[in-house]
Protein backbone atom coordinates (compact mmCIF):
# COMPACT_ATOMS: atom_id res chain seq x y z
CA UNK A 1 0.00 0.00 0.00
CA UNK A 2 1.09 3.82 -0.48
CA UNK A 3 3.04 4.91 2.30
CA UNK A 4 0.70 7.51 3.88
CA UNK A 5 3.37 9.96 3.99
CA UNK A 6 5.57 9.59 1.44
CA UNK A 7 4.24 13.18 -0.58
CA UNK A 8 4.72 15.26 2.52
CA UNK A 9 8.29 13.41 3.16
CA UNK A 10 9.25 13.68 -0.34
CA UNK A 11 8.50 17.35 0.11
CA UNK A 12 11.09 18.27 3.16
CA UNK A 13 13.73 15.62 1.10
CA UNK A 14 13.80 18.14 -1.49
CA UNK A 15 13.54 21.23 0.42
CA UNK A 16 16.26 20.43 2.77
CA UNK A 17 18.36 18.85 0.43
CA UNK A 18 19.16 22.59 -0.59
CA UNK A 19 21.87 23.26 1.32
CA UNK A 20 23.52 26.16 2.65
CA UNK A 21 25.78 26.03 -0.29
CA UNK A 22 26.01 29.02 -3.11
CA UNK A 23 23.02 28.90 -5.16
CA UNK A 24 23.93 30.12 -8.91
CA UNK A 25 21.13 32.08 -10.37
CA UNK A 26 20.32 32.57 -14.57
CA UNK A 27 17.27 33.89 -15.37
CA UNK A 28 16.67 35.22 -18.97
CA UNK A 29 14.60 34.71 -21.94
CA UNK A 30 16.79 31.99 -23.18
CA UNK A 31 18.60 29.98 -20.76
CA UNK A 32 20.92 27.41 -21.57
CA UNK A 33 23.15 25.33 -19.77
CA UNK A 34 25.48 23.77 -22.97
CA UNK A 35 27.16 19.97 -22.61
CA UNK A 36 30.19 20.24 -20.69
CA UNK A 37 29.96 22.46 -18.25
CA UNK A 38 29.47 22.36 -14.79
CA UNK A 39 27.72 23.88 -12.18
CA UNK A 40 29.21 22.97 -9.29
CA UNK A 41 26.63 24.29 -6.77
CA UNK A 42 22.81 24.60 -6.83
CA UNK A 43 21.38 26.05 -9.63
CA UNK A 44 18.21 28.25 -9.94
CA UNK A 45 17.17 28.84 -13.33
CA UNK A 46 13.77 30.37 -14.61
CA UNK A 47 13.11 31.67 -18.14
CA UNK A 48 11.09 31.22 -21.43
CA UNK A 49 13.21 28.33 -22.88
CA UNK A 50 15.47 26.45 -20.24
CA UNK A 51 17.43 23.97 -21.58
CA UNK A 52 19.75 21.60 -19.06
CA UNK A 53 22.34 19.71 -21.28
CA UNK A 54 24.76 20.43 -18.70
CA UNK A 55 26.15 18.87 -15.02
CA UNK A 56 24.93 20.40 -12.14
CA UNK A 57 26.71 18.96 -9.28
CA UNK A 58 23.89 20.36 -6.65
CA UNK A 59 19.94 20.58 -6.78
CA UNK A 60 18.30 22.26 -9.15
CA UNK A 61 15.12 24.48 -9.60
CA UNK A 62 13.92 25.07 -13.10
CA UNK A 63 11.11 27.17 -14.13
CA UNK A 64 9.79 28.17 -17.90
CA UNK A 65 7.50 28.21 -20.44
CA UNK A 66 9.35 25.07 -21.78
CA UNK A 67 11.72 23.38 -20.06
CA UNK A 68 14.38 20.62 -20.93
CA UNK A 69 16.67 18.26 -18.72
CA UNK A 70 18.79 16.54 -20.23
CA UNK A 71 22.45 16.96 -18.32
CA UNK A 72 23.28 15.11 -15.88
CA UNK A 73 21.72 15.88 -11.98
CA UNK A 74 23.52 15.39 -8.79
CA UNK A 75 20.67 16.13 -6.65
CA UNK A 76 17.25 16.37 -6.66
CA UNK A 77 15.15 18.77 -9.25
CA UNK A 78 12.49 20.96 -8.60
CA UNK A 79 10.37 22.19 -11.93
CA UNK A 80 7.47 24.01 -13.53
CA UNK A 81 6.06 25.16 -16.83
CA UNK A 82 4.32 25.12 -19.55
CA UNK A 83 5.97 21.84 -21.11
CA UNK A 84 8.63 20.11 -18.78
CA UNK A 85 11.09 16.81 -20.84
CA UNK A 86 13.39 15.27 -18.07
CA UNK A 87 15.79 12.75 -19.34
CA UNK A 88 18.17 13.53 -16.76
CA UNK A 89 19.44 10.61 -14.19
CA UNK A 90 18.40 12.24 -10.78
CA UNK A 91 17.50 11.93 -6.43
CA UNK A 92 14.27 12.87 -6.19
CA UNK A 93 11.78 15.03 -8.34
CA UNK A 94 8.85 17.09 -7.66
CA UNK A 95 7.17 18.96 -11.33
CA UNK A 96 4.48 20.36 -12.43
CA UNK A 97 3.40 21.57 -15.65
CA UNK A 98 0.84 21.62 -18.67
CA UNK A 99 2.76 18.69 -20.61
CA UNK A 100 5.32 16.65 -18.18
CA UNK A 101 7.51 13.64 -20.36
CA UNK A 102 9.84 11.79 -18.08
CA UNK A 103 11.99 9.46 -19.52
CA UNK A 104 15.24 9.80 -17.43
CA UNK A 105 15.85 7.85 -13.86
CA UNK A 106 15.06 9.02 -10.19
CA UNK A 107 14.44 7.82 -6.54
CA UNK A 108 10.64 9.33 -5.88
CA UNK A 109 8.85 10.84 -7.91
CA UNK A 110 5.71 13.47 -7.73
CA UNK A 111 4.43 14.86 -10.73
CA UNK A 112 1.26 17.17 -11.78
CA UNK A 113 -0.21 18.18 -15.16
CA UNK A 114 -2.42 18.17 -17.51
CA UNK A 115 -0.73 15.45 -19.75
CA UNK A 116 1.86 13.61 -17.92
CA UNK A 117 3.81 10.46 -19.96
CA UNK A 118 6.45 8.55 -18.24
CA UNK A 119 9.06 6.56 -20.28
CA UNK A 120 11.55 6.04 -17.40
CA UNK A 121 12.40 4.48 -14.40
CA UNK A 122 11.74 4.97 -10.90
CA UNK A 123 13.20 3.51 -8.98
CA UNK A 124 11.37 4.06 -5.28
CA UNK A 125 7.72 5.53 -5.61
CA UNK A 126 5.52 7.36 -7.89
CA UNK A 127 2.67 9.99 -7.38
CA UNK A 128 1.26 11.52 -10.72
CA UNK A 129 -1.91 13.27 -11.10
CA UNK A 130 -3.47 15.24 -14.11
CA UNK A 131 -5.93 14.95 -17.38
CA UNK A 132 -4.26 12.18 -18.90
CA UNK A 133 -1.58 10.00 -17.19
CA UNK A 134 1.03 7.62 -19.50
CA UNK A 135 3.19 4.75 -18.31
CA UNK A 136 4.73 3.40 -21.35
CA UNK A 137 6.05 -0.13 -21.85
CA UNK A 138 9.69 0.77 -20.65
CA UNK A 139 8.17 2.46 -17.59
CA UNK A 140 9.32 0.81 -14.05
CA UNK A 141 8.01 2.09 -10.99
CA UNK A 142 10.10 0.19 -7.98
CA UNK A 143 7.47 0.57 -5.31
CA UNK A 144 4.38 1.91 -5.17
CA UNK A 145 2.37 3.69 -7.64
CA UNK A 146 -0.49 6.00 -7.24
CA UNK A 147 -2.22 7.63 -10.30
CA UNK A 148 -5.09 10.05 -10.39
CA UNK A 149 -6.28 11.40 -13.99
CA UNK A 150 -9.54 11.53 -16.13
CA UNK A 151 -7.75 8.72 -18.46
CA UNK A 152 -5.33 6.34 -17.17
CA UNK A 153 -2.73 4.18 -19.36
CA UNK A 154 -0.49 1.55 -18.25
CA UNK A 155 2.33 -0.39 -20.22
CA UNK A 156 5.01 -0.87 -17.61
CA UNK A 157 6.15 -2.45 -14.91
CA UNK A 158 5.08 -2.17 -10.87
CA UNK A 159 6.81 -3.45 -8.39
CA UNK A 160 4.82 -3.35 -5.77
CA UNK A 161 0.98 -1.83 -5.60
CA UNK A 162 -0.65 0.23 -8.39
CA UNK A 163 -3.28 2.63 -6.54
CA UNK A 164 -5.78 4.71 -9.74
CA UNK A 165 -8.07 6.66 -9.57
CA UNK A 166 -9.76 7.51 -13.10
CA UNK A 167 -12.37 7.84 -15.21
CA UNK A 168 -11.11 5.77 -17.76
CA UNK A 169 -8.27 2.83 -17.33
CA UNK A 170 -6.28 0.56 -19.65
CA UNK A 171 -4.02 -1.95 -18.53
CA UNK A 172 -2.36 -2.53 -21.37
CA UNK A 173 -1.14 -6.58 -21.60
CA UNK A 174 2.56 -5.39 -21.39
CA UNK A 175 1.68 -3.98 -17.67
CA UNK A 176 2.88 -5.82 -15.05
CA UNK A 177 1.70 -5.45 -11.55
CA UNK A 178 3.94 -7.56 -8.63
CA UNK A 179 1.61 -6.19 -5.20
CA UNK A 180 -1.98 -5.54 -5.66
CA UNK A 181 -4.13 -3.19 -8.07
CA UNK A 182 -6.66 -1.11 -6.48
CA UNK A 183 -8.43 1.40 -8.61
CA UNK A 184 -11.94 3.14 -9.29
CA UNK A 185 -13.33 3.91 -12.78
CA UNK A 186 -16.51 4.18 -15.13
CA UNK A 187 -15.05 2.05 -17.88
CA UNK A 188 -11.61 -0.08 -16.98
CA UNK A 189 -9.99 -1.74 -19.70
CA UNK A 190 -7.75 -4.73 -18.49
CA UNK A 191 -6.00 -6.18 -20.35
CA UNK A 192 -5.99 -10.63 -19.80
CA UNK A 193 -2.41 -10.67 -20.72
CA UNK A 194 -1.43 -8.26 -18.01
CA UNK A 195 0.43 -9.99 -14.98
CA UNK A 196 -1.21 -8.80 -12.13
CA UNK A 197 -0.06 -11.08 -8.67
CA UNK A 198 -1.57 -9.43 -6.06
CA UNK A 199 -5.63 -9.02 -5.34
CA UNK A 200 -7.65 -6.92 -7.47
CA UNK A 201 -9.97 -4.52 -5.80
CA UNK A 202 -12.78 -2.03 -7.17
CA UNK A 203 -13.73 1.07 -5.05
CA UNK A 204 -16.85 2.89 -5.64
CA UNK A 205 -17.46 4.33 -9.27
CA UNK A 206 -17.73 8.04 -9.56
CA UNK A 207 -20.75 9.48 -11.33
CA UNK A 208 -20.18 10.15 -15.22
CA UNK A 209 -19.63 14.39 -15.21
CA UNK A 210 -21.85 15.59 -17.21
CA UNK A 211 -20.44 18.51 -18.64
CA UNK A 212 -17.56 18.57 -21.45
CA UNK A 213 -14.34 17.03 -19.79
CA UNK A 214 -12.14 19.33 -22.21
CA UNK A 215 -14.37 22.95 -22.16
CA UNK A 216 -14.47 22.26 -17.73
CA UNK A 217 -10.32 21.07 -17.96
CA UNK A 218 -9.36 24.28 -20.43
CA UNK A 219 -11.54 26.77 -17.98
CA UNK A 220 -9.57 24.96 -14.71
CA UNK A 221 -6.37 26.21 -15.94
CA UNK A 222 -7.09 29.68 -17.16
CA UNK A 223 -8.53 30.22 -13.63
CA UNK A 224 -5.22 28.45 -11.84
CA UNK A 225 -3.27 31.55 -14.27
CA UNK A 226 -5.27 33.95 -13.19
CA UNK A 227 -5.64 33.18 -9.69
CA UNK A 228 -1.74 32.33 -9.30
CA UNK A 229 -1.24 35.85 -11.32
CA UNK A 230 -3.90 37.57 -8.80
CA UNK A 231 -2.30 36.49 -5.85
CA UNK A 232 1.64 38.06 -7.11
CA UNK A 233 0.12 41.33 -7.79
CA UNK A 234 -1.59 41.33 -4.52
CA UNK A 235 1.36 40.20 -2.73
CA UNK A 236 3.77 42.21 -4.54
CA UNK A 237 1.54 45.36 -3.48
CA UNK A 238 0.99 44.16 0.52
CA UNK A 239 5.48 43.61 0.08
CA UNK A 240 5.89 47.19 -1.03
CA UNK A 241 3.00 49.38 0.67
CA UNK A 242 2.62 47.38 4.12
CA UNK A 243 6.36 46.06 4.88
CA UNK A 244 5.97 46.05 8.65
CA UNK A 245 2.81 43.54 8.77
CA UNK A 246 4.77 41.41 6.63
CA UNK A 247 7.60 41.34 9.05
CA UNK A 248 5.51 41.23 11.75
CA UNK A 249 3.45 38.13 10.81
CA UNK A 250 5.82 35.90 8.96
CA UNK A 251 8.05 36.67 11.82
CA UNK A 252 5.59 35.16 14.27
CA UNK A 253 5.47 31.98 11.79
CA UNK A 254 9.43 31.62 12.00
CA UNK A 255 9.43 31.68 15.61
CA UNK A 256 6.17 30.68 17.00
CA UNK A 257 5.04 27.61 14.56
CA UNK A 258 2.83 25.79 16.52
CA UNK A 259 1.56 28.38 18.30
CA UNK A 260 0.66 30.04 15.37
CA UNK A 261 -0.92 26.29 13.71
CA UNK A 262 -2.88 26.12 17.02
CA UNK A 263 -4.30 29.64 16.58
CA UNK A 264 -5.39 28.84 13.12
CA UNK A 265 -7.02 25.93 14.24
CA UNK A 266 -8.87 28.57 16.64
CA UNK A 267 -9.67 31.53 14.22
CA UNK A 268 -10.87 29.13 11.59
CA UNK A 269 -13.46 27.21 13.85
CA UNK A 270 -14.51 30.22 16.34
CA UNK A 271 -14.60 33.68 14.52
CA UNK A 272 -17.08 32.30 12.02
CA UNK A 273 -19.41 30.81 14.69
CA UNK A 274 -18.69 34.98 16.42
CA UNK A 275 -19.76 36.55 13.14
CA UNK A 276 -22.91 34.39 12.94
CA UNK A 277 -23.86 35.01 16.39
CA UNK A 278 -23.31 38.81 16.06
CA UNK A 279 -25.53 38.81 12.70
CA UNK A 280 -28.29 36.91 14.65
CA UNK A 281 -28.56 39.67 17.49
CA UNK A 282 -29.81 41.94 14.60
CA UNK A 283 -27.73 44.84 15.93
CA UNK A 284 -24.71 43.13 15.59
CA UNK A 285 -25.20 42.58 11.95
CA UNK A 286 -22.79 45.26 10.96
CA UNK A 287 -20.14 43.98 13.15
CA UNK A 288 -20.70 40.35 12.49
CA UNK A 289 -20.58 41.35 8.82
CA UNK A 290 -17.51 43.36 9.12
CA UNK A 291 -15.51 40.43 11.35
CA UNK A 292 -17.12 37.72 8.30
CA UNK A 293 -15.55 39.72 5.70
CA UNK A 294 -12.13 40.50 7.54
CA UNK A 295 -12.14 36.32 8.18
CA UNK A 296 -12.90 35.90 4.71
CA UNK A 297 -9.54 38.41 3.39
CA UNK A 298 -7.35 36.96 5.99
CA UNK A 299 -7.56 33.72 4.69
CA UNK A 300 -7.53 34.62 0.81
CA UNK A 301 -4.24 36.96 1.72
CA UNK A 302 -2.77 33.86 4.37
CA UNK A 303 -0.87 32.11 1.36
CA UNK A 304 0.64 35.20 0.28
CA UNK A 305 2.62 34.65 3.78
CA UNK A 306 3.15 30.97 3.55
CA UNK A 307 4.83 31.45 -0.17
CA UNK A 308 6.98 34.30 1.28
CA UNK A 309 8.11 32.10 4.41
CA UNK A 310 8.96 29.08 2.46
CA UNK A 311 10.85 31.33 -0.57
CA UNK A 312 13.07 32.84 2.05
CA UNK A 313 13.90 30.32 3.64
CA UNK A 314 15.10 28.69 0.50
CA UNK A 315 17.08 31.38 0.02
CA UNK A 316 18.39 32.17 3.14
CA UNK A 317 19.93 28.64 2.78
CA UNK A 318 21.49 29.28 -0.28
CA UNK A 319 23.24 32.48 0.79
CA UNK A 320 20.61 35.08 -1.02
CA UNK A 321 19.40 36.84 2.34
CA UNK A 322 19.61 39.97 0.85
CA UNK A 323 17.49 39.31 -1.96
CA UNK A 324 13.66 41.19 -2.52
CA UNK A 325 10.80 39.68 -0.56
CA UNK A 326 9.01 39.76 -3.94
CA UNK A 327 11.78 37.40 -5.28
CA UNK A 328 10.67 34.72 -2.13
CA UNK A 329 7.58 35.19 -2.85
CA UNK A 330 7.39 34.27 -6.50
CA UNK A 331 9.29 31.05 -5.79
CA UNK A 332 7.09 29.86 -2.71
CA UNK A 333 3.82 30.93 -4.87
CA UNK A 334 5.61 28.34 -7.53
CA UNK A 335 6.43 25.56 -4.83
CA UNK A 336 2.88 25.30 -3.47
CA UNK A 337 1.00 25.58 -6.59
CA UNK A 338 3.07 22.55 -7.57
CA UNK A 339 2.68 21.08 -4.46
CA UNK A 340 -1.17 21.67 -4.59
CA UNK A 341 -1.31 19.52 -8.22
CA UNK A 342 -0.22 16.44 -5.86
CA UNK A 343 -3.57 14.36 -5.44
CA UNK A 344 -5.02 14.04 -1.72
CA UNK A 345 -1.26 15.11 -0.10
CA UNK A 346 -1.19 17.90 -1.54
CA UNK A 347 -4.09 19.35 -0.29
CA UNK A 348 -3.29 18.51 2.94
CA UNK A 349 0.16 20.02 3.30
CA UNK A 350 -1.66 23.23 1.54
CA UNK A 351 -4.49 23.46 4.07
CA UNK A 352 -1.72 22.84 7.22
CA UNK A 353 0.57 25.44 5.64
CA UNK A 354 -2.88 28.13 5.68
CA UNK A 355 -3.48 27.41 9.46
CA UNK A 356 0.09 27.81 9.83
CA UNK A 357 -0.27 31.25 8.32
CA UNK A 358 -3.80 32.05 9.20
CA UNK A 359 -3.29 31.55 12.71
CA UNK A 360 -0.04 34.15 12.83
CA UNK A 361 -2.01 36.44 10.66
CA UNK A 362 -5.11 36.29 13.78
CA UNK A 363 -2.30 36.38 16.26
CA UNK A 364 -0.94 39.56 15.44
CA UNK A 365 -3.89 41.87 14.83
CA UNK A 366 -3.61 42.81 18.83
CA UNK A 367 -0.16 44.00 17.89
CA UNK A 368 -1.30 46.29 15.08
CA UNK A 369 -3.98 47.47 16.78
CA UNK A 370 -1.82 48.75 19.62
CA UNK A 371 0.99 50.47 17.56
CA UNK A 372 -1.65 51.94 15.36
CA UNK A 373 -3.34 53.44 18.35
CA UNK A 374 0.39 54.65 19.54
CA UNK A 375 1.01 56.62 16.09
CA UNK A 376 -2.64 58.14 16.54
CA UNK A 377 -3.71 56.57 13.51
CA UNK A 378 -6.95 55.02 15.60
Amino acid sequence: MLKKCLGAVLILVLFLSVSASALVFKTGDSITIPKGEVINDNLFVSGNMVTINGTVRGNLLAFGSTVVINGNISGSVISGGQDVSISSRLNNLLVGGRTVSISGQSNNVIVGGETVNISGSVSKDLIAGGKQIILQKSSKIGGDAFLGARDTNVAGKIGRNLNIGSNNIIIDSAASVRGNFTYTAQKPVISDQAKIAGTVTIMAQPKPVEKSPQLMSGWFSFQKVIGFLMILLLGILIIIFMPHQVELVTDKMRKHCWRSFGWGILALIVLPIIAVLLMITLVGIPLGTILLFAYLVGAYIASIFVSIVIGKWILDKVGKSNISLIWSLLLGLIILNIVGLIPIIGGLVIFVLFLWAFGALVATRPTTYVEARDAKIL
